[in-house]
C-alpha cells in the first residue's frame, strides 16, 4: 500500500567489500586488510584492490542469487531478530501482548507438522468462494475480498502522500495482475521467454492439480492467455517511471467511467473505498482498456485466474508440496536460486513482515543505543552542511536555482534509527498454529490501517521502513531521508571506529540519499 525509494548503492567499498577490522590492541582500523587484493594496483582497478580477496574467498550461498555486504548484514540482523523472538516465545506471555504475538507468529511458521497435517485446508474457504462466483458483479466483489487478504488481482491500491499535495495522503491505483516479473516475460519471442511461459503453464497446472482443480492443464493455458492479455495492456517499465504520465487525479465517478463495464460500485464498497472521493490513477492507459478486457474474458477464465492467484499467494506457507513447487518456479526458474533459505530465516522474515514495529521496538532496545543515534545525527548534519557549501560554490548553477536547492536542503528531515512514535498493534490477533489465518488477519489489519489515512494530513512520524530493515530511503513527497537502525552497524556504521571511517562508509549511504 505504499511506495518508497529503496537504497541502491554503487559505491564499491560498500557493495561487496570489507567489514571493519579489529587491530592488535583493540583499536578499530576501519579497513579489513585481509579482504584487499594488494597485487592489484589501485589506480588500475580500485574496486578489486579493495575487495578482490573477499570476492575470491567468499562463497555464494546456495539460497542467494547475489551476495554483498548488504547480504552479510542482513544475515546478521536475521540472527539478532531470531534471538529476540525466541526469547519472547519462551515467556508465558498473556494473550494479546507483544511477546505472545511475536512467539506465536514465529512458531506458527515453524510448526511444520501442523502445516503438513493441514495441507491446503487453510485456503479451502477462499477457493470455494471463488468457485461459487456466478456473475461478473460477484466477480468484482471477489476481487475486492481477495485484495483485503493481500491476494493480488489485475489492479491494486496503495495509500501514499499525494505527489502534488504532499501534505495529504492520497489513494493511488496501479496496474497489476502478472505472476511473472513484467510484460516482457509474456510478450517477448526470445527462446528464454518462451521457456519461461512453458514453465509458467506447468507451474499453474501443478498448483491447481494439488487441490484437485478440474482440468488443471486446460485452466493453466487459459490463465496464461489472460495474463498475456493483461500484459499487452501494461505500460512498460520505462513508461511506468514517467512521473507526470503516472499522476492522473480523478473523482470516484470519473474512475467508474474510466473502468467502463467493470462493476466499480460493487468493488469499491467491498474493498472499503466508499468514502474515497478522489483517486490518483497510475498507468492510465491500462485502466482505459481494462473494462473491455473484463467484459470479453469469460467468467470461468477469471475464476481459474483467481484460484491460481490465491494458490500462488499462499503456496509458500502451505504444506511442502505447495511450498517446494512455489520455490522451484519463483526462485529457481525465474531467479536462478538453487536452495531455499533455512526455515527459521523465513519464519523471522514472516514475523517481521506481520509485526514490523512490534519487533522493531524490541530490536532497537537490544541493538541501537541513544549514543549511536546522536552520533549519526551529527554525521548527517555535517554532511548536509558540506552539501550546502558545495551547492553555493557551483559555477554552472544560477543564483535562483541555488536559492531553491538550499531551501530544499534546509527543509530536509532526517529520521535516524526508529520512529518517534510506535504503531499500536492491539487490534491484530495472532493465533498459535494458524499461519494462514495470521497472514490474512495481518493483511486486513494493514488494509484498514491504510484506508483510514485517505485524505488525512500526512503523519510526520510515520515511517516507510521498519527499524530492522537493512536499507535506507529518501522520500521526495516528504523531503525526508530515513536510516533504519539495522543499517547502522559495521561495516556501514561503527561506534568504535574513527569518524573518518564512518564518513566513508555510512557517509556514502547518506550522500546517496541526500544527493
Amino acid at each position: 500500500m505504499k511506495i518508497i525509494a529503496p537504497l541502491i548503492l554503487t559505491v564499491s567499498l560498500l557493495l561487496t567489500g570489507p567489514a571493519l577490522a579489529q587491530e592488535q590492541g583493540g583499536a578499530v582500523s576501519g579497513i579489513d586488510i585481509k579482504a584487499m587484493d594488494t597485487s592489484v594496483r589501485p589506480q588500475d582497478d580500485f574496486y578489486n584492490y579493495v575487495n578482490g580477496t573477499w570476492i575470491k574467498e567468499t562463497e555464494m550461498p546456495a539460497d542467494k542469487s547475489r551476495y554483498s555486504m548488504f547480504s552479510v548484514l542482513s544475515d546478521r540482523t536475521q540472527e539478532q531478530l531470531q534471538a529476540i523472538i525466541q526469547d519472547a516465545s519462551k515467556k508465558d506471555a498473556a494473550k494479546g501482548t507483544n511477546e505472545q504475538k511475536l512467539g506465536d507468529m514465529y512458531n506458527s511458521f515453524l510448526d511444520v507438522e501442523r502445516i503438513e497435517e493441514l495441507g491446503y485446508q487453510p485456503v479451502k474457504a477462499t477457493l470455494n468462494g471463488i468457485a461459487g462466483i456466478s456473475d461478473k458483479t460477484e466477480l468484482a466483489t471477489r476481487f475486492a475480498l481477495l485484495e483485503r487478504d493481500g491476494v493480488a488481482g489485475p489492479f491494486g491500491f496503495y495509500v501514499y502522500p499525494d505527489a502534488k499535495s504532499p501534505g495529504i495522503y492520497g489513494l493511488w491505483m496501479y496496474q497489476s495482475g502478472l505472476t511473472m516479473p513484467d510484460r516482457d516475460y509474456y510478450l517477448k519471442t526470445e527462446e528464454k521467454y518462451q521457456d519461461y511461459r512453458k514453465e509458467f503453464v506447468q507451474y499453474a497446472t501443478d498448483l491447481l492439480g494439488l487441490v484437485d482443480y478440474p482440468n488443471p492443464g486446460e485452466a493453466a493455458q487459459r490463465i496464461l492467455a489472460l495474463e498475456t492479455e493483461i500484459a499487452t495492456r501494461h505500460l512498460t517499465r520505462v513508461e511506468s517511471r514517467d512521473a507526470e504520465k503516472n499522476y492522473n487525479k480523478r473523482s470516484a465517478q470519473e474512475v467508474k467511467a474510466l473502468m467502463n463495464e467493470f462493476p466499480w460500485d460493487a468493488y469499491a464498497q467491498a474493498v472499503g473505498l466508499g468514502s474515497a472521493d478522489e483517486l490518483i490513477v497510475r498507468n492510465y492507459a491500462y485502466f482505459e482498456k481494462f473494462g473491455e478486457l473484463y467484459r470479453e474474458t469469460d467468467l470461468q477464465t477469471w475464476k481459474d485466474y483467481l484460484a491460481f492467484q490465491a494458490l500462488d499467494h499462499y503456496a509458500d506457507s502451505l504444506s511442502s508440496a505447495f511450498e517446494n513447487r512455489h520455490f522451484q518456479f519463483h526462485s529457481t526458474t525465474l531467479n536462478g536460486v538453487p536452495e531455499n533459505e533455512p526455515r527459521w530465516k523465513r519464519a523471522v522474515s514472516a514475523t517481521s513482515g506481520v509485526l514490523g514495529e512490534v519487533l522493531g521496538q524490541e530490536y532497537v532496545k537490544h541493538h541501537f543505543s541513544p549514543k549511536a543515534k546522536k552520533r549519526m545525527e551529527t554525521l548527517v548534519a555535517n554532511l548536509m552542511k558540506a552539501y550546502g557549501e558545495s551547492i553555493q560554490e557551483l559555477e554552472w548553477m544560477s543564483d535562483e536555482t541555488k536559492e531553491k536547492a538550499l531551501a530544499k536542503l534546509a527543509a530536509f528531515k532526517p529520521k535516524i534509527g526508529y520512529p518517534d512514535k510506535w504503531r499500536d498493534y492491539s487490534g491484530l490477533t495472532i493465533e498459535a498454529g494458524d499461519l494462514i489465518g495470521n497472514f490474512n488477519r495481518s493483511a486486513r489489519f494493514e488494509h484498514e490501517y491504510n484506508l483510514q489515512k485517505i485524505g488525512q494530513p500526512v503523519d510526520p512520524v510515520d515511517w516507510g521502513m521498519t527499524p530492522q530493515t537493512v536499507n535506507a530511503y529518501y522520500s521526495p513527497t516528504r523531503n525526508e531521508i530515513v536510516f533504519p537502525a539495522a543499517i547502522l552497524q559495521p561495516p556501514f556504521f561503527n561506534m568504535d571506529a574513527d569518524d573518518a571511517v564512518n564518513y566513508g562508509a555510512i557517509g556514502g549511504v547518506i550522500g546517496h540519499e541526500i544527493g
